[in-house]
């Protein structure tokens, strides 16, 4: 080149650094963009099934106590990729108290991989006659 004549571009070596080195930054941002978008899709899938198992406990607080049973694991009526099984624990009569205790277990999957979130609740039945024969 000769003296006194100004550059008018970068040199080769000179792009293929500057390349490099906003792949070092722009690399690992991306990968923090991607794993952000998979915890919110998780953390959606989550609350859906909290939401799901809190509805399905309502169903069963308004449910004869006689007519609550066990499910078996099944999809989730309307919601698919959502599959719930209850499991309903009697307890033995106290003072003609009877109790069951009421657990929704929501199935859902977050890639490949099966979650499950589970609410309790207690219902009890109590024999009014039991009652009035202690007082």
């Amino acid at each position: 080149m000769p003296k006194g004549k100004a550059r008018n571009g970068f040199t080769y070596i000179e792009v293929v650094i500057s390349v490099l080195l906003l792949s070092v930054v722009l690399i690992p941002l991306f990968e923090l963009l991607v794993r952000s978008n998979l915890h919110a899709v998780e953390a959606q899938k989550s609350t859906i099934a909290l939401y799901l198992a809190q509805s399905k406990l309502e169903q069963y607080s308004n449910t004869p106590f006689c007519d609550i049973n066990s499910v078996n694991k099944q999809t989730y009526p309307n919601n698919p990729g959502y599959d719930y099984a209850v499991a309903v624990k009697e307890t033995a009569h106290v003072r003609g108290y009877q109790a069951k205790t009421i657990t929704v277990i929501i199935y859902y999957l977050v890639g490949q991989v099966e979650r499950q979130v589970s609410l309790t609740m207690e219902k009890t039945n109590r024999d009014v006659k039991a009652d009035q024969q202690a007082d």
